[in-house]
């Protein structure tokens, strides 16, 4: 990557700014993406993308805020984007818009290299890694059965690196490299179709598709397929409140949609906010329950640097049941009541960047240990886990949700909805059922939360669209999290 080559365009920025009497953030970007598909061994799909463009937020000296872009990274394209924000951050002065002083207050840290070795994939071994994907492929064996299977193996790999300099001379460049091989399982059992899907993910291709990977990922996607394949021809779930069981990925969901998010500093109306500020102090959960947002290295969506050229912390939302931070940007940290913790990411140097969270996961304290692995957990090992424990009642009806086909949250109502694979009422010699949903209130979910059990497993993946610009996210859980039941938690048929 280049943005380290790129001094003229810092430097006709800088100038820029400081002829105009502007405080700048000028922001580099470049990336470059790659996308291979397999389908049933052969290749469906090849693609590659590339992005590169300048960024660049203006401050006057009373706070107005402008920003403008230019998809070009020469000192000539660097002016005119400054002097382009300069005249946005103008008429924001003339409406009287909202202000904000916090960058006027940031001290510099002078010129800082992070960008680390690339991740492209060079054209030559392109065949290699085909070859690698189909054989992958051919480990899933007949994982799927039924009529019409078909299997698709993805590899997407991208090499991005950021470049952010600023008035008080602030220079630093980093890299947000990611790498994710995905399988995805379909067929028909019984006249209904049956997916499943796993994945694993990294910051570099060769640990990816190494043995040790594709292993994992197989030993996933066996399993995802077997609990699929007995939801296929399984009766619909009950609708009700049940005492819940959910794996890492569908905790991952939880931690980022409906809990995270109402913690962003930017979120103006979230239900866990009171005229504007965060609630912090308030309990929300039992005193072993923590929530934790920040970068882990080697993680797909590893940020160590904000968008705005600070550190990115890592925070305890919620520590030890309280509400006790917030994912603060240097925009609208003030205005939330919470402190600066490097929150902010941008999808692409198009965008004004916004508080988003890196790896969120939920945390245990008095979490159980895991008897075998957490990849290979059916049902049954399930439901001995929770009756080790004490917490399988015949009476209490209880439901082990797996897998995760996404969802939505709402933070200004507080409410969230998630699709799953598969349901098993455990109670109930853990008989199948249909895919499910799974909905409630984010404060009663997180209050709900009894049990942790096996390893923490922060490797769930997805993709942040707030606002419309996707970042890469991820997170997770304990290998189970345990949910008493509560009214206003339902789970319901899917279909």
């Amino acid at each position: 990557m280049t943005v380290d080559q790129r001094d003229d365009a810092v430097e006709a920025a800088l100038a820029a700014a400081r002829a105009l009497g502007l405080y700048v953030i000028l922001r580099i970007q470049e990336r470059r993406e790659r996308r291979l598909v397999v389908v049933d061994g052969g290749v469906e799909r090849q693609r590659t993308s590339r992005v590169t463009g300048i960024g660049v937020h203006t401050l006057t000296p009373d706070g107005s805020v402008g920003f403008a872009s230019a998809d070009d990274v020469t000192p000539e394209a660097a002016r005119i984007a400054v002097a382009q924000a300069g005249e946005m951050a103008e008429a924001a002065r003339q409406l009287n818009a909202a202000r904000c002083h916090a960058p006027f207050d940031l001290e510099g840290t002078g010129r800082v290299r992070m960008v680390g070795p690339s991740t492209e994939i060079a054209e030559p071994i392109v065949a290699e890694l085909t070859r690698v994907l189909a054989e992958a492929q051919l480990t899933i064996g007949d994982a799927m059965p039924g009529e019409g299977r078909t299997a698709r193996t993805a590899l997407l790999v991208v090499d991005e690196a950021w470049r952010v300099a600023r008035s008080d001379g602030t220079d630093v460049s980093f890299g947000t490299p990611r790498v994710s091989l995905r399988h995805d399982l379909t067929g028909r059992v019984g006249g209904t179709i049956a997916r499943a899907s796993a994945n694993v993910s990294g910051v570099d291709v060769s640990s990816v598709v190494s043995a040790a990977s594709v292993t994992r990922l197989t030993r996933r996607a066996a399993r995802a397929a077997a609990d699929a394949r007995l939801a296929a021809g399984a009766p619909a779930i009950r609708s009700g409140s049940y005492r819940v069981v959910i794996r890492h990925a569908l905790a991952k969901g939880l931690a980022h949609e409906a809990i995270g998010h109402l913690c962003e500093s930017d979120i103006d109306g979230s239900v866990w906010m009171r005229q504007g500020k965060l609630r912090i102090g308030e309990r929300l959960a039992r005193e072993t329950v923590s929530v934790v947002d920040g970068p882990l290295v080697g993680d797909y969506a590893c940020q160590s640097i904000s968008a705005n050229g600070l550190p990115r912390q890592t925070v305890a939302l919620v520590d030890r049941g309280i509400l006790s931070a917030g994912l603060g940007d240097l925009f609208s940290a003030g205005q939330a009541g919470v402190p600066i913790t490097g929150a902010c990411r941008a999808a692409s140097f198009r965008d004004r960047p916004t508080p988003r969270m890196t790896n969120i996961r939920i945390e245990v304290a008095d979490a159980s240990p895991l008897a075998g692995e957490p990849d290979d957990l059916a049902p049954e090992d399930v439901a001995t886990a929770l009756e080790r424990l004490g917490l399988l009642d015949r009476n209490q009806p209880t439901v082990y949700l797996t897998g995760y086909r996404g969802g939505t949250a709402h933070p200004r109502r507080g409410d969230f909805v998630f699709g799953t694979d598969a349901a098993f009422e455990l109670n109930d010699g853990c008989a199948p059922r249909a895919p499910a949903s799974f909905s409630g209130l984010a404060g009663r979910a997180l209050a709900s939360i009894v049990a942790g059990i096996g390893p923490l497993c922060t490797d769930a993946i997805g993709t942040c669209n707030k606002d419309g610009s996707g970042v890469a996210s991820s997170g997770g859980s304990h290998a189970l999290l345990v949910l008493d039941a509560d009214p206003d938690l339902i789970v319901t048929s899917a279909r």
